[in-house]
């Protein structure tokens, strides 16, 4: 069974934030968002920092 902690962050589809952290338009969000849940499925408990991190990298890769 999973633990609940690791779905604990925030996400935002309407204002494309993931833990208040905002994103361009919709395919980096959806992108960030997706990639994000499948790690976190995985036990993967992701900081704020990494969130950060992964929205850079989203958006510089979408130029």
């Amino acid at each position: 069974m999973m633990d609940d902690k690791n779905f604990r962050v925030p996400f935002d589809d309407e204002m494309l934030l993931i833990d208040g952290i905002g994103f361009k338009n919709e395919a980096n969000y959806f992108a960030a968002k997706n990639a994000l849940l499948s790690s976190m499925y995985e036990g993967f408990d992701p900081s704020h920092e990494y969130i950060i991190e992964l929205q850079r990298h989203v958006e510089s890769v979408d130029k």
